[in-house]
């Protein structure tokens, strides 16, 4: 959802530039200015869909959080489609209701800084919380009683730790820009509202740190996720790439079970090792 509003605010950045450069004309008719303000919204979407994005993740890992227990064994995809439509629904609300001016510049700059607010304190909540279930898994680890939780568990604490330590990482990022994104907003709207170039000029840096901030955070998750990776690296454009530049290091076809099961548990060891 949050790479479809991406390109769908490109898409509205399109249409304003044509109407800016009087490329395309609207008269008083309210059907010429429906192409523009179509264009307005798909903007505001793309704006509020990218501030939401850590949101869904915090979303997701709280849900992790509740059945950690067997949240890799069982296939739950109502959790996937329940966090997007939310995010898509609440993103989609806020666009609508800016564009219809049914609160000033004011509020949504509060509300954007209290849900800032109130996702850092859920990110940090996560985190502490599943470190204290791991450290409790560890020193059961220690004991001499015996285990009462499977790996599938501790696996799923460790993800949860390592996840929520990225968003942690991202959110300080994100906070810096959404508090240069919320100033820049009130010069805009409120500052520069009569002066279309400063006004312009403000919007285009909106533009640029939004699009900075979601490649830093997309690199960051493509970097640390082992899914990403897996995912990143079995992309053929990127193996003959890694085969060009670096010949020693050719994937290696696996001949047979016994092979494919050693390799399994070599991997196996190298992660509670």
């Amino acid at each position: 959802m949050h790479m479809t509003s991406y390109f769908l605010g490109a898409l509205g950045r399109v249409i304003l530039f044509l109407y800016q450069n009087d490329i395309i004309y609207y008269n008083e008719n309210f059907t010429s200015k429906m192409p523009i303000l179509l264009a307005s919204l798909l903007r505001m979407f793309y704006f509020v869909g990218t501030a939401s994005f850590l949101q869904a993740v915090i979303a997701e890992r709280i849900c992790a959080s509740c059945f950690v227990t067997d949240y890799e064994k069982k296939s739950r995809h109502w959790v996937s489609y329940v966090v997007i439509f939310l995010s898509t629904i609440v993103s989609l609300f806020f666009a609508v209701t800016f564009m219809l001016r049914l609160y000033t510049i004011v509020t949504a700059i509060i509300m954007s800084t209290v849900s800032v607010i109130l996702s850092a304190a859920a990110s940090v909540f996560v985190y502490l919380r599943s470190c204290q279930q791991l450290g409790k898994l560890q020193k059961e680890d220690s004991s001499r009683n015996s285990v009462k939780y499977t790996l599938s568990t501790k696996y799923q604490l460790r993800e949860n730790v390592r996840v929520m330590k990225m968003v942690l990482i991202s959110f300080l990022i994100m906070c810096l820009l959404m508090l240069l994104c919320i100033t820049l907003f009130g010069l805009t709207f409120i500052k520069y509202c009569k002066n279309t170039a400063k006004a312009q000029l403000c919007l285009a840096s909106i533009d640029l740190l939004v699009a900075i901030s979601t490649a830093v955070i997309s690199a960051i998750f493509a970097t640390f996720l082992g899914e990403w990776k897996r995912v990143i690296r079995e992309l053929p454009l990127i193996q003959q790439v890694c085969q060009c530049w670096i010949p020693g290091n050719r994937p290696q076809k696996v001949r047979n079970a016994e092979e494919i099961g050693q390799q399994y548990f070599q991997q196996l060891e190298k992660t509670w090792s």
